[in-house]
């Protein structure tokens, strides 16, 4: 089984510039909690337009976040079959396929677990034991845009042509967009 991405809207607000270049249009600007797949979290980085701060394996004990990433392992969404490109077929590994892939991932994903335990153990600094989770384990950002900043980033990752982890991720900050009502602030 997967993780799902979570976003929750933090800080939701609009404000109209008295600027000539804003053309009197409501600016809108908004603060999310996300919680994603680490392994998609460069992806997130790309986005210029983005304010964000994230949770650093660094600063976290070995076995907090042992025990963070042995609750929420992360899998993929799903098995899809290679091809040539950055995207992988719309077609999935067989049913068979994919539960070998999904026991090899697991296989990996404890086999590290056990690894950064025991380097934890060992008295090794957290900036190194903690590493090897970061594949198999959720990050967790706060992060501000505006909304074309926002607007930008769902053309390129509520799409097909993006990692289904990012989509994921995408889809949920849309959702959780759509039930907020932002404050009106003055400029």
């Amino acid at each position: 089984m997967s993780f799902q991405a979570s976003a929750i809207v933090l800080a939701d607000s609009t404000f109209t510039p008295a600027h000539w270049f804003s053309k009197g249009e409501p600016q809108r600007l908004t603060t999310f909690q996300l919680t994603y797949p680490r392994m998609v979290h460069g992806e997130l980085l790309t986005h210029r337009a983005f304010s964000r701060n994230a949770s650093s394996s660094r600063a976290i004990p070995v076995k907090a976040l042992s025990a963070f990433a042995e609750q929420e392992l992360v899998y993929p969404i799903r098995w899809g079959v290679n091809q040539p490109g950055m995207q992988a077929s719309l077609l999935n590994l067989s049913e068979e396929d994919q539960k070998e892939a999904h026991a090899v991932w697991q296989y990996m994903a404890e086999t590290c677990l056990e690894g950064v335990r025991r380097l934890g153990e060992l008295g090794l600094h957290k900036q190194w034991a903690n590493r090897p989770l970061e594949w198999f384990s959720n990050i967790r950002v706060v992060l501000t845009t505006t909304q074309a900043g926002l607007d930008h980033f769902m053309g390129l990752r509520d799409s097909l042509q993006a990692q289904p982890e990012i989509q994921d991720l995408a889809q949920a900050m849309r959702s959780a967009l759509s039930t907020s009502v932002p404050r009106e602030l003055e400029p």
